[in-house]
């Protein structure tokens, strides 16, 4: 039997797995969809994917728009597919979730601690949401609160999570839908060194940058996708999606992100662009049959050559210095 001590050492140095779970976009309603799809649906086979490629995480982060409705209900059904993990989740709100409902739930399960150390790392969570509003903005308590908690533990690399993007991106309708005083956070952020990531959910799409030693990364939703560069709202043909992440206890690991890839259909054929709202539901109709298939699948006893499965995707790029391993991914229905 392995003694104690030695075990210990090994689980202090072995990664931290950090699941990041964005927009899910849940309601009361057990059948409502959003742009047609069914978002329980849709997060349940993400964390079918989870599961199956990747195994149990050490920490969920769900980085808002939790509900759609802002519903008790919703907030609850989130909390019942989270307790398929065999961890801690946290939790934060977006312009979507009513917070005078989402934060009674969310204690019920410990998940509305703003700060968790873990691994050789803290955990920072903000709220950037502004009731009644879409963008975000960070309050006066919650910039204090950010420096205060940065300054009292300068030796932990510190990875910070909010709803809003802190930049800008390439989809230039949600420019004002951001973050309004990013301006106050980056002075935050840039004095205290130990911050390696900052990553956020809100804009249904996928954003890896580094600035200076920081990497900012944009999560995919567990639902639909905006298009990446649009100037006008549009929703891309992507799968569903999700990020890892894999957290030295130094700060000292090497980076991997993966860009994603389209739906690839039934002919295998990959589809990129722009959809009309007509298209998206067409888009929406073909991932519920995706679904529909799996869920009888499972129910008929199939092994995984005989039925659709749902697969990560890849195409991982490295930088050594960056301080993190993470892979942003989605999922699709392949034959």
């Amino acid at each position: 039997m392995m003694p104690q001590s030695l075990l210990q050492e090994l689980q202090e140095l072995r990664p931290l797995r950090v699941l990041q779970l964005t927009d899910p976009h849940l309601s009361a309603d057990r059948d409502a969809r959003l742009l047609g799809i069914n978002t329980r649906d849709s997060l349940a086979a993400v964390i079918d994917d989870v599961l199956k490629h990747g195994g149990q995480p050490d920490l969920v982060l769900a980085t808002g728009d939790l509900a759609q409705d802002g519903s008790v209900d919703a907030y609850e059904a989130l909390a019942r597919a989270l307790a398929r993990f065999d961890c801690d989740s946290l939790w934060i709100p977006g312009n979507h979730d009513n917070t005078e409902r989402l934060w009674p739930v969310a204690r019920r399960y410990r998940a509305e601690r703003k700060y968790l150390k873990q691994g050789g790392w803290q955990i920072l969570m903000l709220d950037s949401s502004v009731p009644h509003k879409v963008h975000g903005e960070l309050t006066q308590r919650e910039l204090e609160w950010l420096d205060a908690t940065l300054e009292a533990n300068p030796r932990l690399p510190a990875l910070i999570a909010l709803h809003h993007h802190p930049v800008d991106i390439t989809a230039n309708w949600m420019a004002d839908i951001g973050l309004h005083n990013r301006d106050a956070f980056w002075a935050i952020i840039n004095r205290h060194p130990q911050v390696r990531v900052v990553t956020w959910g809100h804009i249904h799409q996928e954003v890896d940058r580094q600035e200076n030693s920081v990497r900012l990364l944009g999560t995919p939703s567990t639902c639909i996708q905006f298009t990446a560069g649009a100037r006008e709202f549009s929703v891309e043909e992507r799968a569903p999606g999700y990020r890892w992440f894999e957290l030295g206890s130094a700060g000292g690991f090497h980076y991997e992100g993966a860009p994603g890839a389209g739906f690839q259909g039934s002919a295998g054929s990959r589809k990129r662009g722009l959809l009309s709202a007509a298209q998206a539901a067409c888009s929406a109709s073909f991932w519920r049959s995706s679904l529909a298939a799996l869920t009888m699948a499972r129910s008929a006893g199939c092994t995984s050559s005989q039925r659709r499965v749902f697969r990560p995707q890849s195409g991982f790029t490295h930088n050594r210095c960056a301080g993190i391993r993470s892979a942003a991914l989605f999922i699709k229905p392949v034959i």
